[in-house]
């Protein structure tokens, strides 16, 4: 008879430390998968900020703050003919202000970085928010400034200069990692 109460001993610790290892099993998973889920998430907004440091490098900080420059210079006309809503008047201010090759070439400079961007945010290789937060205000002042243009050039080029409005229309999403 003892070998049976040891035997029924045994099988309860056994179960036991069955059950046991089947929570701890069970527990361990989702603190895992949420380590994992932070890990790549961290990837993703790292990513972003390599992209933001070289949009902030001295060379495309020239060309935004030329293109910048060259509307500022022409924002009284800019102003009278959205007031006149005389939008063919306002195509041509912002033609004749890309026919100086310098600020031509600032925005084919920085067009090229937010087609980069958007596609590393539409691969999940970037984050979303973080892009929002750091570049959709630049992407937006270059729509707000030569968007008639851009959409010009697309005509001839349907993939011209997505990345920037892509960028500009991103929306902030909610998301555990």
């Amino acid at each position: 008879m003892p070998r049976t109460d040891r035997t029924r001993r045994d099988d309860t610790l056994g179960r036991i430390l069955s059950y046991l290892v089947a929570i701890t099993t069970i527990l361990g998973i989702p603190v895992g998968l949420y380590g994992y889920f932070s890990a790549h998430h961290a990837s993703r907004v790292d990513r972003t900020f390599e992209f933001y440091n070289d949009f902030r490098t001295a060379a495309l900080q020239k060309d935004l703050n030329l293109l910048v420059g060259a509307w500022n210079a022409k924002a009284d006309d800019e102003k009278k003919l959205l007031e006149q809503k005389d939008y063919d008047g306002f195509n041509q201010l912002v033609e004749t202000m890309l026919r100086d090759g310098e600020a031509r070439t600032a925005l084919t400079e920085v067009i090229p970085f937010f087609d980069e961007i958007y596609s590393c945010v539409d691969h999940s290789l970037c984050d979303g928010n973080a892009t929002i937060a750091l570049l959709q205000g630049p992407a937006t002042q270059i729509v707000s400034m030569f968007g008639s243009h851009l959409l010009k050039m697309q005509q001839t080029n349907p993939a011209y200069a997505i990345g920037v409005f892509k960028v500009r229309a991103l929306s902030k999403t909610r998301s555990l990692f």
